[in-house]
């Protein structure tokens, strides 16, 4: 692809593998490409056994340029990332796998990864990453909305329908679907912290710290619903989750939630 085209530009592609670089050295890992045994032992180790994904689907990915990769420290894996390129509303890298293994995160592994993801994006003249998570966990909210500058883009109920591994099983698989245009940096890179938590409460007001509660919206991020949009399922999940009642978390567009400190 044309990165003039997209508005990428040769300084931008360079900012972005120094910031790349640099958050690796942070985290205190190696990026590697095509690392499929790397992958596949971080989705087993978070996901499951089942979900390990098949060697030659990562092989065939990373060779038509998908971004396959590990971060490794030491002798081993501690994360590991899976994207592919789509053209749905425009073209963009769609992040569909990103986990580090519980010992190693809060070290920066995950944004070392994202920031990767970033460089590769723009080197190839891609000016979007898209991607989904799981808006009732808060650590997911404040790492993707706060620490990376997301901006949600849809609400998603049962996205992936039943689910049977060991993160979400017996839950629904209700997602926010995001994007960050890597022209923009991420959020990480930008301004004071406050800055970054005045835009993120622009776009959800309170997440609450249960993962049975509910995450409160914003009406201006969204497009008009009234079945199956962020306020209905708010206002379902509120009156049928104990946690969410007693949280103090209320469905109402605009209410911050007393708990949340990270927002």
């Amino acid at each position: 692809m044309n990165g003039a085209a997209t508005g990428v530009t040769g300084s931008l592609v360079y900012a972005a593998r120094r910031d790349a670089e640099e958050a690796a050295r942070t985290a205190g890992v190696d990026i590697r490409t095509a690392a499929r045994g790397g992958v596949q032992e971080i989705v087993s180790t978070v996901w499951g056994p089942g979900q390990r994904l098949q060697a030659n689907l990562l092989m065939a990915m990373a060779h038509a340029g998908g971004t396959v990769a590990a971060a490794v420290r030491g002798d081993g894996p501690v994360g590991a990332c899976v994207g592919f390129l789509g053209w749905n509303g425009g073209v963009h890298l769609h992040s569909h796998m990103a986990a580090v293994r519980p010992g190693a995160r809060t070290t920066g592994v995950g944004c070392a990864l994202k920031l990767w993801q970033r460089a590769v994006c723009l080197e190839h003249g891609i000016a979007e990453i898209r991607w989904t998570f799981d808006s009732l966990v808060r650590r997911n909210a404040y790492f993707n909305l706060a620490k990376l500058g997301a901006r949600v883009i849809d609400y998603r109920p049962d996205r992936y329908g039943e689910m049977d591994e060991i993160v979400n099983a017996g839950d629904r698989s209700d997602r926010f679907e995001v994007c960050t245009s890597p022209r923009a940096g991420f959020a990480s890179d930008q301004g004071h912290p406050d800055d970054v938590q005045h835009e993120l409460r622009a776009q959800v007001v309170g997440v609450c710290p249960d993962r049975d509660a509910v995450p409160v919206w914003s009406a201006r991020s969204w497009p008009n619903s009234t079945t199956n949009g962020p306020k209905a399922a708010a206002t379902s999940a509120s009156t049928s989750s104990p946690a969410a009642a007693s949280s103090g978390c209320q469905p109402i567009l605009g209410t911050h939630c007393p708990v949340c400190p990270y927002l």
